[in-house]
């Protein structure tokens, strides 16, 4: 005979938690994070496959494709002192914000880009502003979450955000089957995409956020 064995909640906060009363405890500034890192994510990856694609449709040479996959590594090396000094100085608020406009910026250059170093421009900016809001969101989740909440708050967010990963490409692939193939306005039209997606959720969390 099956005996029903009661955990308690609070000895396995993960396997067990309800993740409706997980959320109604959170702030508000959590919930938006978690709004901005998975609607982010979707549209991000929408584009992210066919970049370098992108760029050979641009007429870049292959010394030139690789050039703009070095600027990324480049600019992480360089912000990554100053931008933590940058928390430290000023409100996390203003910082999310500015990282927001900057990410809305990414796809608007991918879109009017006519060579190569348009993409270097853009590829720079992504990474940095990439960087700087993984930073800024970590520490706005972080001040958002009770001491006991913190491990399992960063699992859900991680978790959460991670699936649109597997939604966008599909998408993706799908739309630039019915639009007729992979051309260089195609794959504008996807970056348009992106920028209207990215620029509504960021409004939308930089109007809300306190």
């Amino acid at each position: 005979m099956m005996r029903d064995v009661k955990l308690k909640r609070g000895r396995h906060p993960v396997v067990l938690l309800d993740l409706r009363e997980f959320f109604s405890k959170q702030g508000r500034n959590f919930q938006l994070v978690l709004l901005k890192k998975t609607g982010f994510s979707f549209f991000n990856t929408l584009t992210r496959d066919y970049i370098n694609i992108y760029i050979r449709l641009l007429g870049a040479n292959f010394i030139q494709l690789g050039l703009v996959g070095s600027i990324g590594g480049v600019v992480n090396a360089i912000i990554a002192y100053p931008f933590g000094s940058l928390i430290d100085r000023y409100s996390s608020r203003k910082i999310l914000l500015l990282t927001i406009a900057a990410q809305a910026l990414v796809p608007l250059t991918y879109f009017y880009a006519r060579n190569w170093m348009w993409i270097a421009v853009a590829t720079a900016l992504f990474t940095l502003a990439m960087f700087c809001s993984r930073g800024v969101e970590n520490v706005v989740v972080a001040n958002s979450l009770k001491d006991k909440d913190r491990a399992t708050g960063f699992s859900v967010v991680t978790a959460l955000s991670l699936i649109p990963t597997v939604l966008a490409p599909l998408a993706a692939g799908a739309l630039l089957v019915r639009l007729g193939g992979l051309t260089t306005e195609n794959v504008r039209l996807l970056f348009l995409i992106e920028f209207a997606g990215v620029a509504v959720i960021g409004l939308y969390v930089g109007l809300r956020l306190e």
